[in-house]
């Protein structure tokens, strides 16, 4: 388990309440909205590439490529940032998609009752 899985999990043994309700909050979100779970986690992507830690933002790659986005959909995703962002950002977490979609990914699927942001 890494350094923000483990945060989490403390996280959620301190304030169990708190985070099941955001968890709920999560999902009646996405079961209420138009947008599909992909749009939601490029969202995310794009939040956490503005400011986010390396290491959250290589656990959203994680969970976007075992989501089922594909390497050039995240791409493309960053390179659309890269007039607000900034190019250093774009290209560091360019990199780490690369490097990341070398791997193996397990796949998972949220579907309409668990939390794409959260899981």
């Amino acid at each position: 388990m890494d350094n923000t899985q483990s945060k989490y999990v403390n996280l959620r043994k301190l304030h169990p309440d708190v985070i099941a309700e955001f968890e709920r909050m999560c999902i009646t979100f996405q079961k209420t909205s138009d947008m599909t779970d992909k749009t939601i986690l490029l969202l995310n992507l794009a939040a956490a590439t503005s400011g986010a830690s390396d290491e959250v933002l290589k656990d959203l790659i994680i969970h976007c490529l075992s989501a089922g986005v594909s390497q050039d959909e995240l791409i493309h995703s960053l390179f659309a940032l890269t007039k607000t962002i900034g190019f250093l950002r774009i290209a560091n977490a360019v990199a780490m998609v690369q490097h990341l979609s070398d791997k193996p990914i397990i796949k998972v699927s949220a579907g309409k009752n668990s939390c794409a942001i959260c899981n």
